[in-house]
């Protein structure tokens, strides 16, 4: 058990650093504002954590998802 936690810990804390470093503008292709889940898929990583960032699960990822601090 202590594993499993330590392991969505890590999860959690890579996804927001990750996150944090992105460049939405270089992923956000077609400039609507999204990222899509075909626009991610040109990295494994943002792929792998797509849908932890996704968190009002609607199947993009939004400049306010990937930095909550950043207006969109």
């Amino acid at each position: 058990m202590k594993t499993l936690l330590c392991i969505t810990a890590v999860l959690f804390v890579s996804a927001n650093v990750f996150a944090s470093n992105i460049n939405f503008d270089r992923f956000d292709t077609d400039k609507d504002g999204l990222i899509s889940q075909e626009e991610a898929k040109v990295n494994d990583t943002l792929m792998t954590l797509f849908a932890e960032l996704d968190l009002n699960q609607d199947g993009y990822l939004s400049k306010s998802e990937l930095s909550p601090n950043t207006p969109e």
